[in-house]
């Protein structure tokens, strides 16, 4: 009997309330959540790999076009083996130390300075050596190439896969507002790497990257803003590589003394 009137309370309430199991079992099934996020979801740029000769826009900003043009077979194949062991063994190669956070710390390359300037970067000056007539050969090669007048050129020697540069950009005062950096290279290949500057309050978690292949005789032309709108790197690597020579020309402008 209690059993009885147990149902009987239970079915008096579904009834006075107008619904029924049923009824609720369908609306809960027909129910939707739509999720609408204040904040806009971000993802990152995809990877961009440069290998054919070409003109590439990287980026256009309220600094300017950021553009890189790569010229794979600038010098011919067959002048490149007798052009890399005369500059190996011409170009007087020193392992520079630099201030990194207050701290000097040997770069993990070879470098050498030259020009008419003197040159400064990260708490280093170079002091400058004069073009043999092999590198006046190349310079003038470029220019003809470019139509662009260099006065000076920084020397990188890789001598194996742990050399590198780290990221940075060209952009030191002596160098101008919108430098042109010309990179000639010789030996083994390494990819050389761009990436976008980020905008002012953001991080490089989401910029887009751009890595271009290096290889011997190859010359790749930075200009417009990608000093100013990027960066640039020859990372570490993880296999063998056998030793690279980069020359990196620029124009360097005498600085009013103060």
């Amino acid at each position: 009997m209690n059993e009885k009137r147990r149902r009987a309370r239970v079915q008096s309430g579904w009834a006075s309330s107008g619904l029924n199991k049923n009824n609720v079992s369908k609306q809960n099934s027909s129910q939707q959540f739509n999720f609408q996020p204040n904040v806009q979801i971000k993802s990152k740029p995809v990877d961009i790999d440069i290998r054919d000769d070409g003109e590439y826009e990287l980026s256009s900003t309220e600094n300017g076009v950021s553009r890189i043009k790569l010229y794979n077979s600038f010098i011919p194949a067959e002048e490149c083996d007798w052009m890399f062991e005369q500059l190996l063994h011409e170009i007087p190669w020193k392992q520079e130390n630099i201030f990194i956070n207050g701290e000097s710390k040997a770069q993990p390359r070879l470098t050498a300075w030259y020009g008419d300037i003197n040159y400064s970067y990260s708490g280093l000056t170079l002091n400058p050596y004069q073009f043999s007539p092999l590198l006046n050969i190349l310079k003038d090669k470029v220019l003809l190439k470019t139509s662009h007048r260099f006065n000076s050129m920084l020397a990188n020697q890789y001598r194996n896969e742990k050399d590198s540069v780290d990221w940075h950009s060209d952009d030191e005062v002596s160098l101008g507002v919108r430098p042109i950096i010309a990179s000639l290279s010789f030996g083994d290949t390494r990819t050389f790497e761009l990436r976008q500057k980020p905008k002012e309050g953001e991080d490089y978690t989401f910029s887009q990257l751009v890595r271009v292949p290096l290889k011997s005789g190859s010359l790749l032309l930075m200009e417009g803003a990608t000093q100013i709108d990027w960066q640039h790197r020859v990372a570490k690597e993880y296999h063998d590589r056998n030793v690279r020579l980069n020359l990196t020309f620029r124009h360097i402008h005498n600085q009013p003394k103060t």
